[in-house]
């Protein structure tokens, strides 16, 4: 995507040339410091509570597995509780 919207610099255009080259930056930096190295690093202290989204929609597909049995639920119908779409 960076070698896409930079070659729009080489535009005769220049709103596209400011755009080509603003985008290109923008991909660049997104993929490197924020995916890279941001989101690694914010992920790191919470540790396995970074997944607990996942506990809850587990029980949407219909398996019964280790995230849920984390869980503590009462009922016995983690299948498809009542008045709950998936």
């Amino acid at each position: 995507m960076v070698c896409v919207f930079g070659s729009f610099v080489f535009g005769d255009e220049r709103a596209s040339k400011a755009f080509g080259l603003g985008l290109a930056v923008a991909v660049f930096v997104d993929a490197t410091l924020v995916r890279m190295i941001l989101v690694p690093a914010a992920m790191e202290p919470p540790g396995d509570a970074n997944w607990w989204f996942r506990a809850g929609w587990a029980g949407c597909q219909g398996s019964r597995s280790k995230a849920k049995s984390r869980l503590s639920h009462s009922s016995d119908s983690w299948d498809r509780p009542a008045g709950r779409r998936c």
